[in-house]
């Protein structure tokens, strides 16, 4: 229980190996074969760490742009939804008259469709 991050990724060899046979073609092949999936790991590892270093430097180009910051507009993301179901809420009894005008360009919207 006590590996490390690294030999959990990269150290193939297993407690129990199944597949040792006394064959030495087959050795290489195990050989070559372990090989490319310690250079597959190694590149996702890369690209992982790519991946996070570019979301991390975005985030922080962002709040340096931005009036105000990405954690703290967490608590605001539901303001801008609230107003406008408010305003919709509002405004619900023109919706018959708004459907009576605007039914003909939906019905041929439908149709292009």
């Amino acid at each position: 229980m006590g590996r490390s991050i690294w030999s959990a990724l990269f150290d193939i060899k297993g407690p129990a190996d199944m597949t040792s046979t006394s064959d030495p073609k087959l050795d290489s092949i195990k050989f070559g074969y372990m090989g490319m999936v310690r250079q597959k790991r190694s590149y996702s590892l890369i690209l992982l760490i790519v991946f996070v270093a570019l979301l991390v430097s975005g985030f922080l180009t962002a709040e340096d742009r931005n009036a105000g910051g990405f954690i703290e507009g967490l608590p605001r993301i539901f303001d801008f939804p609230a107003s406008v179901l408010s305003e919709a809420s509002e405004k619900v009894t023109e919706l018959p008259g708004h459907m009576v005008r605007y039914f003909p360009a939906l019905i041929e919207t439908i149709n292009i469709a």
